[in-house]
C-alpha cells in the first residue's frame, strides 16, 4: 500500500533491509516466522507476529500531513459526523470490533477483507471488556500498593524491633563487661 493508517495498513519497517509495509500486507506475507520484502527480496527472519514489527512512525505522520489519515477531531463538512466513524478505506459505518486484530471494522471489512472467520464483537461490547479490564488492572495496582505499604510497615517495624535488641545487648555486655573489669580490679588489689 502506499498510503498507510493506524487502523489496517500501519506502516511495519523490516528491520533486515529498511522497508515498510503495511500491517495487511504483513500478515499476508507472514510465512514460516519470516516476511520477505515486496521491495527487495530480502528476509526478516524469526517473526513471531508480524504486529510485532517496529512501525515506521515517519511514514504515518507524512501520510497523516497528505491527508490520507484523518484523527477524532476532523470531521467531514457534508455530515458534520467523526470521521473515525467511518471506515478509511470503504467509507462506511465501523460497526464491528475485531478481537483477533484489535482493529474497528465496517460491514465490508468483515467481509470483504478477511474477517469474517475473526472474533468479532461489538464496538459497545469490546469498549466495555476494555473498560472492565483497565479497571480490573487499577484494583489489582491498588491491592499490590496496599500489600507493598504493609510489607514496608513491617519491614520499618522489624528493623526498631532489631536496633532496640541490639541496643539491649549492647547494654547488658557493656555492663557484664564493667562488671568482670571491676572483678579483676578487686582481684588484683587483693
Amino acid at each position: 500500500h502506499t498510503k498507510y493508517d493506524k487502523l489496517h495498513h500501519s506502516p511495519l519497517l523490516l528491520p533486515t533491509c529498511g522497508h515498510s509495509l503495511c500491517t495487511t500486507c504483513a500478515k499476508s506475507m507472514f510465512n514460516n516466522n519470516s516476511i520477505k520484502c515486496h521491495e527487495c527480496g530480502a528476509f526478516t527472519r524469526n517473526i513471531k507476529r508480524p504486529e510485532e514489527l517496529p512501525k515506521n512512525i515517519a511514514l504515518l505522520e507524512m501520510s497523516k500531513n497528505e491527508g490520507s489519515f484523518q484523527t477524532n477531531d476532523e470531521q467531514t463538512p457534508q455530515s458534520g459526523k467523526n470521521v473515525i466513524d467511518l471506515c478509511p478505506f470503504h467509507k462506511k459505518k465501523l460497526e464491528a470490533f475485531c478481537n483477533n486484530d484489535s482493529s474497528l471494522l465496517c460491514i465490508d471489512c468483515i467481509l470483504v477483507d478477511g474477517h469474517r472467520s475473526h472474533d468479532i464483537s461489538q464496538i459497545s461490547e469490546a469498549s466495555e471488556k476494555e473498560k472492565t479490564k483497565v479497571s480490573d488492572d487499577i484494583e489489582g495496582a491498588k491491592k499490590l500498593e496496599k500489600e507493598f505499604k504493609s510489607m514496608l510497615n513491617e519491614i520499618d517495624e522489624y528493623k526498631q524491633t532489631i536496633s532496640k535488641a541490639a541496643d539491649n545487648k549492647i547494654r547488658k555486655i557493656t555492663t557484664v563487661y564493667a562488671d568482670i573489669q571491676a572483678t579483676i580490679a578487686e582481684h588484683e588489689s587483693n
